[in-house]
């Protein structure tokens, strides 16, 4: 990597409630294909390295490690601007207080917490990031899509190299804006990847923007963008803005989640909502724990 770099610059993060950084380690091992930070595991359960995108393009790197009341962050590459403490921030939910997620009272929340202590959601690094992945899955297989984002990241992505070891980082949006075709990608989805690259550039994709609207207006401002309908609007704002408590009204793979967890036989979605209002303010929170703790 080459130009301005913050590495050497240390991050300290003092979560409220509950936090694991083992439990969080664990799903971005899992999930990295999906989700896109590049992850290696360290010495010990909880040490991490994370390569990402910044919130402002460029790609950068930073080690985790967690002692008893705090979580370190070191950047190892790169420069991510005065927002990257707020972005790792975000990526792992320590900016948000886990006080009201302990405090729901509901069995069947309480019990799969109990299972998972100090889990908390992990988001995608930018919602730039989580409106790419909300056009490629459509229609498309978990791992084909997740290929095709490989694929996208060999050609295109950036590159931090940590211990001799390479990370891609996913296709800056400035690229993405200009492209043109894709492997395995269906010519009808190049147009609406463009689009996602030109809304990340425009700033219609700001994480800290969203997660100040109203929900629905979020929402509505996310189905502008061409591609993106209710199933990626709701994706962005929840997965990559990291907004805490949304109900994806939207999505089929979770409303089966909670029907196994609550033994239902054949709930309306009405029935869905209902059970999900018992979970605010954490209601993202909640729905996070439910996949995490669904055998796959």
């Amino acid at each position: 990597m080459t130009g301005a770099t913050n590495a050497g610059r240390r991050f300290v993060f003092r979560p409220a409630g509950a936090f694991s950084l083992a439990a969080a380690k664990a799903f971005v091992a899992s999930f990295a294909p999906f989700m896109g930070p590049e992850a290696a595991a360290e010495d010990g359960d909880d040490c991490l390295v994370l390569a990402f995108l910044s919130d402002d393009g460029r790609p950068v790197a930073v080690r985790l490690h967690q002692t008893a009341e705090r979580v370190v962050a070191d950047v190892l590459e790169g420069d991510g601007g005065d927002g990257l403490r707020a972005q790792v921030a975000r990526i792992l939910s320590l900016d948000t207080d886990a006080g009201p997620y302990e405090a729901i009272e509901d069995e069947v929340i309480t019990r799969v917490r109990d299972q998972h202590p100090g889990l908390r959601p992990v988001h995608y690094p930018t919602p730039y990031e989580a409106a790419t992945w909300a056009v490629l899955i459509q229609r498309t297989q978990r791992v084909q899509a997740a290929n095709i984002r490989h694929k996208l990241a060999e050609r295109h992505g950036a590159v931090v190299t940590i211990d001799g070891v390479d990370h891609l980082t996913a296709i800056p949006p400035d690229e993405m804006a200009a492209i043109r075709e894709v492997w395995g990608v269906p010519a009808v989805k190049v147009p609406w990847l463009r689009a996602v690259g030109r809304a990340e550039l425009e700033g219609d994709l700001d994480a800290e923007s969203l997660r100040a609207m109203d929900p629905a207006e979020a929402l509505a401002r996310l189905r502008e963008i061409d591609g993106i309908g209710p199933f990626g609007a709701e994706l962005i704002l929840v997965r990559g803005a990291a907004a805490p408590d949304v109900f994806a009204r939207n999505e089929p793979l979770l409303h089966r989640v909670i029907t196994h967890h609550y033994g239902l036989a054949d709930p309306s979605r009405a029935d869905l909502v209902a059970i999900a209002e018992r979970w605010r303010p954490r209601r993202s929170w909640a729905t996070f724990l439910l996949r995490q703790a669904t055998p796959r």
